[in-house]
């Protein structure tokens, strides 16, 4: 369970305590919202791994599209 650190309500989830947060007491973010039971030095080490993941993925999406163009540029030379 999530608890609002201004009213004290619990919510299940992260973005339902987001979502009360946003329109009971008019903030909008996910960033002051920590897992129960984390510290905020586990947050930030977990957030830098899943950015490092995702750069990884995009990083290796990019490297198939360069193999692919290649390949196709190689067969277009060899009809030419």
């Amino acid at each position: 369970m999530y608890r609002c650190d201004t009213c004290g309500s619990q919510v299940k989830t992260r973005n339902g305590l987001a979502g009360h947060k946003r329109f009971r007491h008019g903030v909008s973010t996910l960033a002051n919202i920590r897992e129960p039971g984390t510290t905020q030095r586990e947050e930030r080490e977990r957030a830098e791994y899943e950015m490092m993941k995702f750069t990884a993925e995009k990083l290796s999406n990019i490297e198939l599209i360069v193999m692919v163009l290649k390949r196709d540029m190689e067969q277009i030379k060899q009809r030419l």
